[in-house]
């Protein structure tokens, strides 16, 4: 079967920057840089169609943005909504830099580090499901589908709110050996620490337990 025509989205997109640096000159060998950036990206999802699965009957928790559901008859059609209810995600990160310029004599001399706290999350909701029909009850996967007899079900949900951080530093020397020839040497040390989920949360399959929702 083939895909058909469903629904489209729109993925409204925004990122907002900020800088403040300041620069001191302590003489005329002798300068000194502080930088503090922020960066922060937004994307939401905008369906053209906002019905729900419970809309039409069907008791599944209501996405946070509500949206139709993809449906898959086997064999025969698919409905695809390009994202079942996936969140809205944006993302916060800062930058601080500090660095030194130090010339003196054939050595002009930069050294510094940088501090990166990093942080992405997404809304916390439902999707609104991927269904299937594969005629396991009637052995005709549209029958099954008219009857409202599924045979996979899946729901996302999203839980995603990492943190990270990244830490840097460097040392750095162009020693001018000649008019002619400068000798750049250099050296810069970079540690990014494992993500990990604010509330420390972990997905693990539990054998035997059973939904409290479905």
């Amino acid at each position: 079967g083939g895909t058909l025509p469903y629904v489209n989205h729109n993925f409204p997109y925004t990122v907002q920057n900020a800088t403040l640096k300041d620069t001191h000159t302590f003489g005329p060998n002798l300068i000194h840089e502080f930088q503090v950036s922020f960066h922060r990206y937004v994307w939401d999802i905008v369906p053209d169609q906002n019905f729900t699965p419970r809309s039409l009957g069907i008791n599944t928790p209501d996405p946070k943005i509500p949206m139709p559901p993809s449906l898959n008859v086997s064999g025969r059609f698919n409905l695809n909504s390009p994202f079942a209810g996936s969140p809205a995600q944006q993302g916060n990160s800062w930058a601080l830099t500090d660095s030194v310029h130090w010339t003196k004599g054939k050595h002009a001399l930069k050294f510094g580090g940088s501090y990166e706290p990093l942080h992405f999350y997404a809304d916390v909701q439902f999707d609104s499901g991927r269904y299937a029909f594969s005629g396991e009850l009637t052995r005709n996967q549209l029958a099954d589908f008219m009857v409202g007899y599924v045979s996979n079900l899946s729901i996302l949900r999203e839980r995603e709110n990492q943190k990270q951080k990244v830490y840097g530093v460097y040392v750095q020397d162009d020693y001018k050996i000649s008019p002619r020839l400068t000798l750049n040497l250099g050296l810069r040390y970079h540690y990014d620490t494992p993500s990990y989920h604010v509330k420390d949360y972990l997905s693990v399959f539990i054998p035997g337990y059973r939904s409290k929702v479905f």
